[in-house]
């Protein structure tokens, strides 16, 4: 068979010139530079998402943790037995698994017919649901009790960590912190009762002590018979709490508290030497009002009674059965603005909240009692608190027959709490709870 005109073109290669070979080189590099950012901020993204679900999963945890009701411990001191609950871990590894003492009905064999929490009345539960079980019997036991699965791996390569409000994790790249709250941190509950001092200050003398349990810091002062006027303490702002008006309009400060003195049943006299009551005329004599829960607008000295209450403040004098409130607007001698009387050794909330600048709500164990003024010259901004048992404790002793001397009582008091807007109590503790 024969072809004609059959043109048979070639398959030749056209070589790449060096200018394309560099553009590609600079396209693909361009691509995977897009490329590597994309992925690092998906990376990134993914980490804080891990992060963000983490925290909210450990601190559901720790908030089931606290909420336990087997999260009891029992304690024993000079009042007797007393029960803590809502104790945070100490670890959270413990949120994993937690072994807790708590209070069993057993058969006859020892087995654990059922359990209860360790402040049960165990005694009456058993006379009205085992009466008729002869064999039973009650006893203390321990049991597991179990919140999280496991702690997770903390993406940034820390590990997770809470403080006494907030689950938290370190970023070590950029050094923020992410964190989630388990409590509210405007109440400052002292469960560890460790007082930091980079919020509070405390000044101490003689017998006074501060030292915490948990729930509550206590503040005593052990007065009553020593001949020395130096024994006394105080809990009190290193910094100035702020007064400046929130979105609401109000600022509230806020304290709880139970506060006791001891009495002699013996009649005592109003001496330098035995300083256990005062009174106003010969025979009556009443508990001294040396607590006190006091704002002042300059850094509080400890001192004489009227040099203390001259300064401009207002706020709280008490004694168990009975209180009274003041104010000193100008620096004047301090006034009595009420008084009145409340229940011996009872749990007391004093609140105030600023209406104005300076025209301040005074609440006693929720009644509003009295509304006091401050510093009406020039309004502050700024205040330092002062919270003790036993305030007065610099006073000048007068000459005999010590007729003005107001004589103190040995008094504890347990501080539940303070409450401050603005003020998040956990940047001022130095304390960490560990993974493990």
């Amino acid at each position: 068979m024969q072809f004609k005109n059959l043109l048979v073109k070639g398959s030749g290669r056209k070589a790449m010139s060096l200018i394309e070979l560099l553009v590609a080189l600079v396209i693909l590099g361009v691509l995977t530079s897009f490329a590597a950012f994309y992925y690092s901020n998906m990376r990134t993204d993914a980490a804080n998402t891990k992060v963000k679900a983490d925290l909210m999963e450990i601190k559901k945890a720790v908030g089931s943790f606290m909420a336990d009701e087997y999260n009891v411990i029992k304690t024993t001191d000079a009042s007797g037995v007393s029960f803590i609950s809502g104790l945070r871990p100490a670890k959270l590894s413990e949120l994993v698994e937690k072994t807790f003492r708590a209070m069993a009905v057993l058969d006859s064999s020892d087995k654990i017919v059922k359990t209860y929490p360790i402040n049960a009345d165990i005694n009456e539960i058993f006379s009205r649901d085992y009466s008729d079980k002869p064999s039973f019997k009650t006893a203390e036991v321990d049991i597991k009790r179990y919140f999280l699965e496991k702690i997770p791996l903390c993406p940034w390569g820390e590990a997770y960590y809470a403080d006494l409000y907030y689950v938290c994790a370190r970023n070590p790249d950029t050094g923020k912190i992410a964190r989630e709250p388990y409590l509210n941190p405007g109440y400052d509950k002292f469960y560890e009762g460790n007082i930091a001092p980079t919020f509070y200050r405390t000044e101490t003398s003689g017998t006074a002590q501060i030292h915490g349990t948990p729930g509550y810091v206590v503040l005593s002062a052990k007065d009553a018979t020593n001949k020395s006027s130096s024994d006394a303490m105080l809990l009190t702002s290193d910094d100035p709490v702020t007064t400046l008006p929130l979105p609401d309009k109000k600022v509230t400060f806020e304290f709880m508290f139970k506060y006791t003195q001891e009495i002699l049943d013996e009649p005592v006299k109003n001496t330098y030497e035995n300083r256990l009551l005062e009174t106003a005329s010969g025979e009556n004599y009443v508990p001294c009002a040396s607590g006190l829960v006091y704002f002042f607008k300059d850094p509080p000295a400890v001192g004489g009674e009227a040099d203390i209450m001259g300064k401009i403040g207002f706020g709280l004098k008490f004694s168990e059965v009975d209180w009274e409130l003041y104010d000193s607007p100008s620096g004047t001698p301090a006034r009595k603005i009420a008084g009145g009387g409340w229940e011996k050794s009872a749990m007391h909330t004093v609140k105030f909240i600023f209406k104005t600048a300076s025209s301040i709500d005074c609440f006693i164990d929720g009644e509003l009692r009295a509304t006091a003024e401050f510093s009406t010259a020039v309004p502050s901004s700024k205040l330092y608190f002062v919270i003790s048992p036993d305030f007065f404790n610099s006073m000048k002793i007068p000459p005999p027959p010590y007729s003005q001397l107001p004589v103190f009582a040995d008094c504890t008091m347990n501080l539940y709490h303070i409450l401050i807007n603005k003020v998040d109590f956990s940047e001022h503790y130095k304390v960490k709870i560990p993974s493990k």
